[in-house]
């Protein structure tokens, strides 16, 4: 299992934690001892399982909230790039800034900023 926890969705608070692997149980087990992921438990369970990648919202032991998101392989950039465009959505949904037409740059330069950032440290290990 690789992890990346805490990237900060800059300009905003919001915090970002990657998980990678095919360890499925390992890592079950961890964001279940880490994260309050709610009524959506089963839908967190049944991602890690069967997909190769999601992304989704939790709170952590100290109740801050946290983008969570799993990659299967951490090489699969496609599917990296896929959950990373989904963490922007996030990003701006809790940060109360809507995406439009208008404002496409703010979610590429978000998208671009997050997507160097994971790759930097999955680099670095």
């Amino acid at each position: 299992m690789r992890k990346i926890i805490g990237l900060q969705a800059a300009p905003t608070r919001l915090l970002v934690d990657l998980y990678f692997g095919e360890d499925i149980e390992k890592i079950e087990k961890e964001i279940d001892d880490k994260y309050d992921k709610g009524e959506d438990e089963d839908d967190f369970d049944s991602a890690i399982e069967s997909r190769r990648g999601f992304c989704g919202w939790v709170y952590d032991e100290d109740n801050v909230l946290r983008l969570l998101i799993y990659v299967r392989n951490s090489s699969d950039l496609i599917t990296l790039g896929h959950e990373v465009i989904h963490a922007t959505w996030y990003v701006q949904y809790f940060s109360g800034f809507k995406f439009s037409y208008n404002s496409q740059e703010i979610q590429t330069y978000l998208y671009e900023y997050l997507m160097t950032e994971i790759l930097k440290q999955l680099s670095d290990e």
